[in-house]
């Protein structure tokens, strides 16, 4: 557990892990990557960036903001999730402020990347996410 101290309050959180989303740490995806790349097994990173996040922040609040990015990591846990069944586990964790990077496995090389990429993006560009942005922007990579 840490401490952050806010005014005169201490508020507890599990360390390491993202407290607004619950993701795993930025550490998870570094062991994950290395178990993959270690093991010869391809792999995709995907990383998405939500366009437009500073405007809702700026136009509806921080709170609406937070209720964003919780539900934008609620939609792509699930979307892995599906995708996991099939190809393996993968690994979701919130990078900074508005951004999201997923590693999955992706035996078939830059085919699978783009397939992962475009997969999270849509996941990523519907419901509340596309409601309050103007989507998401992605970037993939396979190893």
């Amino acid at each position: 557990m840490t401490r952050v101290r806010a005014g005169r309050r201490t508020i507890r959180r599990p360390a390491g892990g993202d407290p607004l989303t619950g993701l795993p740490p930025r550490a998870a995806l570094e062991n994950y990557l290395a178990a993959r790349v270690g093991g010869g097994c391809g792999l995709a990173v995907v990383v998405l960036d939500v366009d437009g996040f500073q405007d809702v922040n700026a136009a509806l609040g921080y709170p609406a903001g937070d209720r964003l990015l919780v539900a934008l990591a609620r939609r792509l846990s699930q979307c892995l999730a599906e995708s996991s069944a099939e190809r393996g586990p993968a690994v979701l964790t919130r990078l900074g402020a508005d951004r999201f990077a997923a590693a999955v496995p992706a035996d078939t090389g830059p085919g699978g990347a783009l397939e992962a990429a475009v997969r999270l993006a849509a996941a990523a560009s519907s419901g509340a996410a596309a409601a309050a942005s103007s989507g998401a922007s992605s970037g993939a990579a396979s190893a």
